[in-house]
């Protein structure tokens, strides 16, 4: 196969590896808004609870928002690891096929301009994920203290930290290699 048809079909992959990607990314950040909301109101609760007093109304509100926040971390445990699999897999595949690209590029016609709507994509990209690893960071901080509240919770810490963990070392596994694709991109003008 020749250069020009090589960098064509890996610049098609890649805008497919994106939409996978795009779709990943939205169910991450889901869980992890989801989860955000939930300690949010968690600690909400308790600081209300805090400056109230002890009385049973609110004792059960602040157990069923523990609760709450329990059902949230389980889901999150359960689902998020799959997903992030998937992410370091789609990012390593699109990243293939970006060095692929460059390596095949000739400057022919139109390839610069597809190169350049490459790297928008890439920042952008890399702008996801920044906006993931804080979302990330905020949590690990926001629960610390949530996670030693009820046993359902304390069970679920470490598993819960460790999912944590392992988004942040792919994010920024992922922030590298796009940055390194973007230096690249950047090079071949």
């Amino acid at each position: 196969m020749d250069t020009i048809n090589q960098f064509e079909n890996k610049i098609n992959e890649f805008n497919e590896h994106l939409i996978a990607l795009k779709r990943i990314y939205k169910s991450q950040i889901g869980l992890i808004n989801s989860l955000k909301e939930q300690s949010k109101n968690c600690m909400n609760q308790m600081s209300s609870f805090e400056d109230v007093g002890l009385g049973s109304s609110q004792d059960t509100s602040l157990d069923k928002e523990i609760k709450t926040l329990s059902n949230g971390i389980e889901t999150f445990n359960s689902e998020i690891g799959y997903s992030n699999i998937e992410f370091d897999a789609i990012i390593e595949k699109m990243i293939s096929c970006l060095n692929i690209a460059i390596d095949n590029y000739s400057a022919e016609k139109g390839q610069m301009t597809k190169m350049l709507e490459v790297r928008k994509q890439m920042l952008y990209l890399d702008a996801l994920i920044q906006k993931v690893k804080l979302k990330i960071s905020s949590l690990l901080l926001m629960n610390n203290a949530l996670l030693a509240l009820s046993p359902e919770i304390i069970k679920l810490k470490d598993e819960y930290r460790s999912n944590l963990i392992s988004i942040n070392t792919s994010m920024l596994s992922a922030d590298e290699e796009c940055r390194k694709i973007i230096v690249k991109i950047e090079g071949l003008s």
